[in-house]
């Protein structure tokens, strides 16, 4: 047998393949993304594919057996190839966050194409001698799977879609000048010269690929990198709210408790029951410090940050503030959704507006009742607060308290809302509602 010049250009351009294929396994191992991982499995399968077309190439056979073995094993390879191809492309532009419809249009493609796979191969085995009017239109129908989700990538216009999209654009031409020229022959099997137009779409789309893949790999790690950053700058935003709560709670209440403690050793001899009510009151300001620094502890825990640990300090609330007070309490929990993870901020600011609220029933509402609700809807989380007391004019006495607007600024904080509904004798209704992430 000579080697001719196309058979050294075959050589030549599947030891490049190979390459690429021992590549994209050593790239798999390092990075461990899904993108990887499809693209490896398309490489692989073009590598066999070429090498059983050039292997023909070599060892002629007859043009029936040729059209047979091309018809049995190569259709159903190709439209596998085009599944890995999608699976790719789905995964590398992560397509479910940048374009959930074109996602969609991808996976339904994926099915097709593997629905088409089985369905060649189990036909070409019972019915080897397909007629061209059925293999030619196959072949054109994976042409347009593979045109279409080229033209739907070129209306994202995203830097991140570039690289991949060249590559892609590339191996469709050399694919539909493959299938031209196949045509024109006859549709006789494979050689070099109808898929040397392919072959040079697969050598082009090897580069851009290796490059898409560099780009991306780059580009979440600069994502990693800002959401670091981001990270930090949380942090920085969470100690400086822990220092204004320091100073704002902590500090105002040891301040008090130092003046009553002055007062109490001035009055000690001449009114004995004026120093009864101050270390009474001192009693109280050291209890409510030791519940705020217990929040504010537990606001910056890590282990408790999904919303059933919420409902649990919400127990843990109620219990040393409703039920000492002899005010019966019931609270509805969450029938799902409870393993739901709330940042540190939402679990503070949540927490502080719920014992507001709680604070505000000991204080004035006169209640004999609350009821208390959790549910998630549509991505919402929602807490309502109810009582049967004597209730207040929301108009009228919002902004004449900081408690009322204490509640409206934490919720405005993190995204949410707080609805206040009350009138004179008939209760009150506080609904506070914020988005969850995810």
């Amino acid at each position: 047998m000579t080697l001719t010049l196309p058979h050294l250009f075959m050589i030549s351009f599947l030891s490049v393949l190979l390459f690429q294929c021992a590549f994209s396994i050593v790239q798999l191992s390092i990075h461990k993304r899904r993108e990887y991982f499809y693209y490896t499995l398309y490489l692989w399968l073009l590598f066999v594919n070429f090498s059983v077309n050039f292997y023909f190439t070599l060892y002629p056979i007859p043009d029936w057996e040729v059209n047979y073995l091309r018809s049995f094993f190569g259709l159903p390879v190709n439209y596998l190839i085009y599944v890995f191809y999608l699976l790719f492309i789905y995964e590398y532009l992560q397509l479910p966050d940048t374009a959930p419809r074109f996602a969609r249009e991808i996976i339904i493609f994926v099915y097709f194409n593997l629905f088409i796979s089985v369905i060649t191969g189990v036909f070409f085995c019972l019915y080897p001698q397909w007629p061209q009017g059925i293999i030619i239109p196959l072949l054109f129908i994976s042409f347009l799977g593979i045109l279409y989700p080229i033209l739907r990538v070129w209306q994202q216009r995203l830097k991140l879609y570039r690289y991949v999209l060249i590559g892609c654009t590339v191996l469709a031409v050399g694919y539909l000048c493959s299938f031209m020229l196949s045509i024109s022959n006859g549709y006789m099997g494979t050689s070099y010269d109808t898929d040397f137009p392919t072959y040079i779409g697969v050598l082009v789309e090897i580069f851009y690929f290796n490059y898409a893949l560099q780009y991306k790999t780059n580009w979440l790690e600069k994502q990693i990198l800002l959401k670091e950053i981001e990270n930090q700058k949380n942090i920085e935003e969470e100690h400086r709210r822990l220092s204004a709560d320091l100073h704002d709670e902590v500090g105002s209440t040891l301040s008090s408790i130092q003046i009553m403690s002055v007062l109490s050793e001035k009055q000690l001899q001449k009114n004995p029951k004026e120093v009864e009510r101050l270390l009474n009151l001192i009693t109280y300001q050291s209890d409510k410090m030791n519940h705020t620094l217990s929040d504010i502890v537990w606001g910056l825990r890590t282990d408790v940050d999904k919303i059933e640990d919420l409902n649990a300090r919400m127990y843990e609330v109620l219990t040393y503030t409703l039920e000492s007070a002899d005010i019966a309490y019931s609270i509805t929990p969450l029938t799902s959704g409870a393993h739901k993870q709330l940042t540190s901020l939402q679990r503070r600011s949540i927490l502080l507006a719920f014992k507001e609220a709680i604070n505000n029933i000991l204080k004035y509402s006169h209640a004999k009742n609350v009821t208390i609700s959790l549910e998630i809807v549509a991505g919402q989380f929602i807490l309502t607060i109810k009582d049967d007391g004597v209730g207040f004019e929301v108009e009228q006495d919002l902004w004449t308290g900081n408690g009322l607007r204490n509640m409206q600024y934490r919720m405005q904080e993190i995204g949410g809302a707080c609805e206040i509904i009350s009138r004179k004798t008939l209760g009150t209704t506080i609904t506070y509602t914020f988005p969850l992430a995810g």
